[in-house]
């Protein structure tokens, strides 16, 4: 849809509308990228948390309160890793 749009640009103004525009849409993705970049980070340390909570020998019900995961995600994760 964008190079479609440049090919029909016929003035200056219209190319700088269009670069604008562009520059927004950008912006705007390189923002959710770091958001989603940050989110998965945060996921990823309260996982390794109950990993080693679960080293400790702490019960399920203490690790999902400490770290927001679910009973679900804690299982998975004693299956991968206290094998």
């Amino acid at each position: 849809a964008l190079l479609g749009r440049l090919k029909e640009v016929r003035s200056g103004e219209e190319a700088e509308e269009v670069a604008t525009n562009f520059e927004r849409m950008l912006d705007r993705w390189l923002e959710k990228t770091k958001w989603e970049g940050r989110e998965e980070g945060r996921v990823e340390e309260r996982k390794a948390t109950a990993v080693r909570l679960m080293a400790e020998g702490m019960d399920d019900a203490f690790i999902a309160r400490v770290t927001g995961l679910s009973f679900d995600e804690i299982a998975l994760l004693r299956r991968e890793h206290m094998k």
